[in-house]
Parts: structure tokens; C-alpha cells; sequence
């Protein structure tokens, strides 16, 4: 079962540090926001944009996933003007450079990577397949509540954006790492990385990530090829920690697999298969390039001044990511004041700008409860009207 998790910590394990700047007027928290859900601007400290801080390399930090493969992170920092809090990840300039990773776009911004064999199952349309790729089912799970090993197993899955990777494995064990420089010499992006305190392994101990659950430095170097990723532990020339495949379908994907899981038939003609980066596919024998998606829907034109409001039920965030804090969910039919437009983006086939707005008087949240007026914050363009 994937549960929402945190993890803080409180030994200084190196005295490096990363100097950062914010890219936008953001909040310096404490524990109550996070745990609580006390919206930002009820409690946090405003710190404005282009504001120094500093990171420690082994200070506290976290990253908390909240939905499949979606996490909210933060660094402890220092600003100049000595307080300490908790600092959103996203309001702090770019780490990682992200230039390495041009030629490769489906590498970063919280894009899901999932096991490769995971098409070999959804291939074989059966259960002795899952069997043979992860035997912890079979062999060795264990429960104390009843549950049945097939009601809520999941996928194993990474992701990674410019501050940290994300590992989540099929069994319930899970690990997310700082990254602190990337370098490309052409053939690997070479990734240093680090992680706080022992790596929470849930059952399988022999697992991958069984590899990565010390705290310390590491090294992962990352071979793409198409749509395939090969993750090399600490020296490229051993054998791989981990080969992996995009999907741009996780939900999809799980289903399907649960579905085996339970020995139930599959359609698999809906299934985007991967390809290697000449345009061959494992999985039909072709070396045909990959069907196209079919382009997203655009969204209604948006410029700063418009009112407008909410289609649906619409979360207002504290930066224009799906990564970013949830301020309050705005109700369908919530009035807003757009205050400045963003990046254009695509979400479940709309295009839009993300758009930074102004809660208008009357607003309430999806719960019926009043959202105060002047309330800011971003939220996806699509889903306004």
C-alpha cells in the first residue's frame, strides 16, 4: 500500500553547503504547516523573491508524496537575516542544470520512470510472469492485517526534477535522494546524490534500493535509450542498479498490472509500448516510429486583469508546478482576478498557462468552506472559464 510519508531528521552529516535564491516570494515554515495543512499564508514567514539562503548538506529536509508520483519537498535553510525555517524546493532556484537534459525530455519535471519488466508482465498477460520478476509475492509476503497481497501492490517507479529523485518499489519501500551537481560527459549524465538517514525498505530486502539504504553520497549514472533509462550505481562499468521505461499512462499501467496480479485477461491494445531510441519496440517487432499523441486541447486565451472562474474543482497552489504546495482547492464556480500569466503546460490534454490568481469575495472551497478574499496563489489556466 503507498502511504503518504515524512521524514525529517536532525544530524548534520556534512558541512557543505548550497547557496540558493529565491525565484519567487515564498514562506519560511515551520512543522505545523506541513503536518497540519495550515495553509502558507496563515502562518508562514513571507520571504521575497531574489531572497539568499543557505542549505546544509545533511540539515533537514523532506519530501512527502501525497498522490501517486507526485511529491512536495522542502529544505531547512538559513536566510541572511539568520531565522531558519522550512523553504518550498520549487521556490528555490535551479540545482541541477538542466541544459544536460535537453536531448532527453522526458527525463526530468517529475516524469515517470517504471520498471521495464513491468511490460514484460502486461506482455505475457499473465501472473507467473509478475511471479518470476518480483518472487517476494510468492515467497516470502507476509500480512498482520488480512489483506490479500494483490488488493493494493503497486509499481515501481522513479522520478527526478532539478532537486532530488524519488524512488518508490513495488513492495512499499521507498527512497528520495538530494541531488547536488549532474554533469553529461556524452555517453552518462553522472548524478551526486545524498541521503540523510537509513532508506525505509518495507519487505524485500533484496530489492535495488537495499543498495541505496545507508546514509552517505552517491553516485548514479543514467544511460538513456529512447524510452528506456538504465540506472548504474557508484561505476557505470558494473551491472545496472536498475533498468527502467517512460510512461506517460501510470494509472493506466497499474491498473492493468493489479489486473494480473488477480489472474485476470488484459487488453493490451491500448498500450503505448516503449521504444528504444532507433524507433524498435521489444514488444510488436517493429521499427516503427511511436503512434502520436494526439494534441492537446487548447484552453481559453488568458491575460492579466481577466476575471474569471473555476469549471471544476480547482487546487490553488503556491507555485505553477502539480508539484508545488496545495493552498485551498477552490470550488467549482470560484471567482478569480488572474494577476500574471505563466508557463504553457499540458494536463490531462488541455494547453494552457499556468496563471497566478486573485481569490474575488464569496469564494469557498471545494468543502463549502469560505476561501478569504485577496487569497493568491497559481493555478492550471485549463480549468478556468
Amino acid at each position: 500500500m503507498f502511504i503518504p510519508f515524512i521524514f525529517i531528521y536532525n544530524i548534520i552529516l556534512f558541512a557543505e553547503t548550497i547557496e540558493l535564491k529565491l525565484k519567487n516570494n515564498s514562506y519560511l515554515c515551520n512543522t505545523d504547516s506541513i503536518y497540519k495543512n495550515i495553509p502558507l499564508d496563515q502562518q508562514g514567514v513571507v520571504i521575497e523573491k531574489n531572497t539568499k539562503v543557505t542549505y546544509i548538506i545533511g540539515d533537514d529536509y523532506f519530501i512527502a508524496p501525497y498522490s501517486t508520483y507526485t511529491v512536495y519537498p522542502y529544505y531547512y535553510v538559513t536566510i541572511d537575516s539568520g531565522k531558519q525555517g522550512y523553504v518550498i524546493m520549487d521556490d528555490c532556484n535551479v540545482l541541477l542544470n538542466k541544459e544536460i537534459f535537453k536531448k532527453y525530455p522526458n527525463a526530468i519535471d517529475d516524469k515517470c520512470w517504471i520498471s521495464k519488466y513491468t511490460f514484460d508482465i502486461l506482455k505475457s498477460n499473465s501472473v507467473n510472469t509478475l511471479f518470476l520478476f518480483e518472487p517476494f509475492w510468492k515467497t516470502s509476503w507476509k500480512t498482520s492485517t488480512g489483506e490479500k497481497w494483490n488488493e493494493d501492490n503497486s509499481l515501481t517507479f522513479f522520478i527526478m526534477n532539478d532537486k532530488y529523485v524519488f524512488f518508490y518499489c513495488y513492495e512499499d519501500s521507498e527512497g528520495s535522494y538530494l541531488v547536488t551537481s549532474a554533469q553529461d560527459d556524452g555517453k552518462y549524465i553522472k548524478l551526486e546524490l545524498f541521503t540523510r538517514e537509513k532508506v525505509y525498505l518495507s519487505g524485500d530486502k533484496n530489492i535495488f534500493l537495499s543498495r541505496m539504504a545507508q546514509p552517505g553520497k552517491y553516485t548514479l549514472y543514467l544511460k538513456f535509450d529512447g524510452d528506456y533509462l538504465t540506472l548504474y550505481l557508484n561505476d557505470y562499468n558494473t551491472s545496472p542498479l536498475v533498468e527502467l521505461a517512460f510512461t506517460n499512462d501510470y494509472m493506466s499501467i497499474l491498473h492493468k498490472y493489479r489486473a494480473i496480479a488477480k489472474n485476470e485477461k488484459i487488453t493490451l491494445d491500448d498500450i503505448v509500448w516503449p521504444r528504444h531510441a532507433d524507433g524498435t519496440c521489444d514488444y510488436d517487432g517493429s521499427s516503427k516510429p511511436a503512434a502520436k499523441i494526439k494534441p492537446a486541447v487548447e484552453g481559453i486565451q488568458l491575460s492579466a486583469g481577466m476575471k474569471r472562474t473555476a469549471s471544476t474543482n480547482l487546487r490553488l497552489r503556491s507555485t505553477k508546478s502539480t508539484a508545488s504546495t496545495v493552498i485551498t482547492t477552490m470550488g467549482k464556480g470560484t471567482g478569480v482576478k488572474v494577476i500574471a500569466v505563466g508557463d504553457r503546460d499540458s494536463i490531462d490534454g488541455i494547453a494552457s498557462n499556468w496563471v497566478q490568481v486573485e481569490v474575488l469575495s464569496g469564494a469557498k472551497n471545494k468543502d463549502g468552506n469560505e476561501i478569504p478574499a485577496g487569497t493568491t496563489g497559481w493555478c492550471f489556466g485549463g480549468y478556468l472559464e
